[in-house]
């Protein structure tokens, strides 16, 4: 009855956007938004097949457009019917619905709830019209949430119980256990800090922690015991506060991934930090590299089922992309001593049983043997692999996206089972100089290029970007 309901009411509302009248949509609307919380998730998928199917394009159209430059007012004239023609219908529709009361939070939970019939649809048509239906929630989102509205807020003990069970809840890089850690991570030389905006008040939609430390932190063993070290009503002596280590950096609304929030959200932050300690000048993040695992054994499953050489290392230099050995000749001939093997197959197929099983973490030889071959591979991931231009990992993106230096590529910093699972315990460290974050961010985003540090970019060998002095 509920589903025979929405559809009704989905067509009645669509007639009322085809006339212009939606003035006297309200009612409709927030029927609309009322019956569809109550649908299944199967019920769900029938109501986004409707709007495909029922809603999608208007008529059948050849489309045809001749441009001229002699006569731009016309020339964008054509291109507004254009685009008026080729849109859906149901984005009209879409934003009628986010119009209603509690309309933007809704279209957030209708992404969401598209994203979980990615793989689990029953609608032979599924798969195609999800991305569907999805870009055109991502533009109006897009369009809706502008970073030039976000709001920063710092969290403490005194905030309220709402804001602080979604920020103990968000963290998924380093869990919070339990009310008084919570109380830890929010007390004495540390922050944590919250953006909201006002389509959903009350939601965080950014959460960034950080510790106030003497150093640059270069392993989670350095921030980890800091989270420890203070009583949560500790005063702070500002001779100790140093740098800024940012070490988790959180997006809890699945509604609202791949939309960009903003490029300059670390940068409010240090001006935050800034104007409560004007002294500080030093700025890092150590973050993850999530991706780095997957690619590498995909590169060696490729190689042993070509029989390939072991070669899966592209040259790291943007102007070459040869294929080089995974390691250089004598490390390579150690390793096949290691492993008690004679052919290239075995080595590789012994190489990835052990960094999947991480027995390696144990043994001080392939520790030791390891580092140089893994860390130059790591960097090649981070400096090298694009995707459109831009950093291919999200994280060393989003870093550099706003202002940031790959800076330095640190050996063993996470060594728990999630860390070596991710990138064999590997993290980066970003640093953030205030003089210079814009003209970086502007440079990364227009010339694609990554600036470096000189610690990274001697595992490399590239010339590092001339950047101040450390601390």
């Amino acid at each position: 009855m509920v589903l025979k309901a929405i559809l009704e009411d989905t067509y009645n509302l669509m007639k009322v956007i085809k006339r212009g009248r939606e003035v006297v949509s309200g009612s409709i609307a927030e029927r609309i938004c009322d019956s569809y919380k109550q649908l299944s998730l199967a019920e769900k998928e029938t109501f986004f097949n409707m709007l495909v199917s029922d809603h999608g394009v208007a008529e059948t159209t050849k489309i045809g457009i001749t441009l001229d430059r002699s006569n731009p007012v016309e020339s964008i004239q054509r291109l507004q019917n254009l685009r008026h023609i080729t849109q859906p219908q149901f984005a009209g529709l879409f934003r009628v619905l986010g119009k209603a009361q509690g309309g933007v939070k809704f279209m957030v939970n209708m992404r969401t709830d598209l994203s979980k019939l990615t793989g689990k649809s029953t609608v032979e048509a599924t798969p195609a019209i999800v991305p569907v239906i999805d870009h055109e929630l991502k533009q109006l989102l897009s369009v809706w949430f502008s970073s030039g509205l976000f709001h920063l807020q710092r969290a403490t003990w005194e905030s309220p119980s709402r804001l602080l069970e979604k920020v103990a809840a968000s963290e998924a890089v380093h869990p919070i256990l339990g009310w008084q850690d919570l109380k830890r991570r929010v007390g004495a030389y540390k922050r944590c800090f919250v953006f909201t905006h006002p389509c959903l008040p009350g939601e965080p939609l950014v959460i960034l922690h950080a510790a106030l430390l003497e150093n640059v932190a270069d392993t989670m063993e350095k921030i980890v015991p800091a989270l420890f070290e203070h009583m949560p009503d500790s005063v702070e002596d500002p001779a100790r506060v140093k740098v800024a280590n940012f070490y988790s950096i959180s997006r809890p609304i699945d509604g609202l991934s791949g939309i960009d929030l903003g490029s300059n959200i670390v940068r409010r932050v240090m001006h935050r930090l800034q104007a409560e300690y004007p002294k500080l000048q030093h700025f890092s993040s150590l973050s993850p590299i999530p991706g780095f695992n997957n690619w590498l054994f995909g590169q060696i499953n490729r190689h042993l089922q070509h029989e390939v050489f072991a070669r899966i290392l592209d040259d790291v230099r943007p102007e070459s992309s040869d294929l080089l050995p995974l390691f250089s000749d004598e490390t390579h001939v150690k390793m096949m001593q290691l492993f008690d093997v004679d052919n290239n197959k075995d080595l590789y197929t012994k190489l990835s049983m052990t960094l999947e099983s991480q027995e390696w973490i144990t043994s001080p030889v392939l520790v030791s043997e390891l580092k140089q071959p893994l860390m130059k591979l790591c960097a090649r991931y981070l400096f090298a692999l694009k995707h459109r231009g831009h950093a291919l990992d999200p994280i060393a993106n989003f870093h550099l996206r706003n202002g940031a230096v790959m800076y330095r590529l640190c050996w063993q910093a996470d060594q728990s089972p999630n860390g070596l699972s991710q990138s064999c315990g590997m993290m980066v460290n970003y640093r953030y100089y205030p003089e210079l974050t814009e003209g970086f961010s502007e440079k990364y985003y227009f010339t694609k290029r990554i600036p470096v540090g000189e610690p990274f970019a001697s595992v490399i060998s590239i010339e590092p970007d001339s950047l101040p002095l450390d601390p």
